[in-house]
């Protein structure tokens, strides 16, 4: 028996064994199915619907979105993602997962149920967790923070090392940085580039490596912090500041922390260019 069959009589078990209810041995069936054929989406997304069934919910998504990336257009994928991601609390990218699977199956009345479901659920979120305006402020700032750094940081390694991405990204970001990102970016169903996965802390630390690429542009503000240590440990303080953005329950953001991530704003707008 080829390789090929021996996948399809354990995808075919499987799929007998979810629907009478044996999700352990229908799970062990579609590894089976997966080991002779690994490059078939339907059995990814079947070992998912499995794990979830078991309560398995961030296996499940893990093997959701290898199933997308063999095969993009599974609008039953983009569904049950949207629905492990609900379960997980995660309700805009749940959102994003049936608008995905609407883009693929017009017709799929589970996603836009789920999908109306899932934004009224998200609207009470926010309703409930961020009301107040300094949140808002604070997150508005923090965002314009990592986005001007963002820029500015690749146009100065470019300027330093070469434009393509051989050049600044091998030789301006550490290697650490450029693993983690290759790994985020293998979880990312959207495959952003590998740059596009960096945080505030990646961007501190390849500024930290690269100073003297940068130094000349800090002299202009060099009179709001004495020196880089400041300026990195800054950065450090405004990630803490995102966190209780995004996790308000976990703490309150003070005035003390908004008038800082005010400055900070500043301070990068007056050394980055826009754009």
């Amino acid at each position: 028996m080829s390789a090929e069959e021996e996948a399809q009589q354990a995808f075919e078990e499987g799929s007998r064994l979810f629907d009478s209810g044996e999700y352990d041995a229908a799970l062990l069936a579609f590894n089976r199915a997966i080991a002779f054929k690994p490059g078939w989406a339907e059995a990814w997304q079947h070992r998912a619907w499995a794990q979830g069934h078991l309560g398995g919910t961030k296996q499940a998504l893990k093997s959701c979105e290898k199933a997308l990336r063999l095969k993009h257009d599974y609008a039953a994928a983009w569904t049950f993602r949207g629905l492990v991601l609900e379960e997980l609390g995660r309700y805009q990218e749940a959102v994003e997962s049936y608008d995905h699977a609407l883009k693929h199956k017009p017709d799929d009345d589970l996603a836009l149920g789920n999908r109306i479901e899932t934004l009224r659920t998200l609207e009470k979120w926010v309703r409930e967790r961020l009301p107040p305006k300094p949140l808002v402020d604070a997150f508005e700032i923090v965002a314009f923070v990592e986005e001007r750094l963002h820029i500015f940081i690749r146009q100065r390694l470019q300027q330093a090392f070469g434009k393509e991405e051989t050049e600044w990204w091998t030789r301006g970001v550490p290697l650490t940085i450029r693993q983690k990102c290759a790994q985020r970016r293998e979880e990312d169903p959207r495959r952003e580039p590998p740059y596009n996965q960096t945080d505030l802390l990646d961007l501190k630390d390849i500024m930290d490596k690269n100073w003297q690429h940068f130094e000349a542009d800090f002299q202009k503000v060099k009179g709001q912090f004495k020196s880089k240590k400041q300026f990195l440990g800054n950065l450090e303080r405004l990630n803490e500041i995102r966190k209780t953005v995004m996790h308000p329950v976990r703490g309150n953001l003070t005035e003390a922390d908004r008038a800082f991530a005010d400055q900070m704003r500043e301070v990068v707008k007056s050394v980055t260019p826009p754009g």
